[in-house]
């Protein structure tokens, strides 16, 4: 896809981003893409995710807006706002950093000694656990360490490096949205996102 024209571009940039009564349907979808990447990417979750890491220095509020980035970005990639636990760990493997597909002795009860991923602990461990209960439980956030992502043994739980998970993340989201700019109209890339957009940003009111 195109960017918009430099006229239609200030337009989009004058709206309010806040607002949920947009009416998208009179945008076209490299007109919807753009506002996307300048009113949620770029401005909002990007730049908040670092300042939240680099200026309140808060490795909750790190966890909690990366885990809403990947919650968020999995269901346009994939299609639906079903399934988080099976798309949100796939979007980890496929674009934050390729080791979340290391397998590992699993630390779940439920899983009787079984194996599981590095993302799927973090999905539970991090993701669930900051939602529901304000902690995390088999995985934490800390720096720095020697590698992105490191399996502490005597503790059975998956050690994660602060800033190496924000510099991977920025890059893995720059990387989906590459990528949906890039796609064809026939691709799945394409179809799923603005078959997401569509439902999520429709005009209520």
């Amino acid at each position: 896809m195109k960017l918009p024209t430099n006229k239609k571009a200030e337009q989009i940039l004058i709206e309010p981003s806040t607002y949920s009564d947009i009416d998208f349907s009179k945008y076209k979808d490299n007109e919807k893409l753009f506002w996307f990447q300048e009113k949620r990417i770029d401005s909002w979750l990007i730049k908040d995710t670092k300042n939240i890491k680099y200026k309140a220095e808060s490795l909750l509020g790190l966890a909690a807006m990366i885990s809403i980035g990947v919650e968020t970005l999995s269901q346009f990639r994939y299609g639906t706002t079903s399934n988080s636990d099976k798309f949100f760990p796939r979007f980890l493997e496929n674009y934050i950093d390729p080791k979340f597909k290391t397998e590992v002795k699993s630390p779940f009860p439920e899983d009787k000694g079984g194996t599981t991923t590095y993302s799927k602990v973090f999905y539970f461990g991090i993701r669930n656990k900051l939602m529901h209960s304000f902690l995390f439980r088999y995985a934490v956030l800390i720096e720095p360490l020697n590698d992105s992502l490191v399996w502490e043994t005597n503790k059975n739980r998956l050690l994660v490096d602060a800033r190496r998970l924000l510099i991977n993340f920025e890059d893995g989201v720059n990387k989906y949205m590459a990528e949906v700019w890039q796609a064809k109209r026939n691709s799945v890339i394409y179809k799923n996102f603005f078959k997401v957009f569509n439902l999520s940003y429709k005009k209520l009111y």
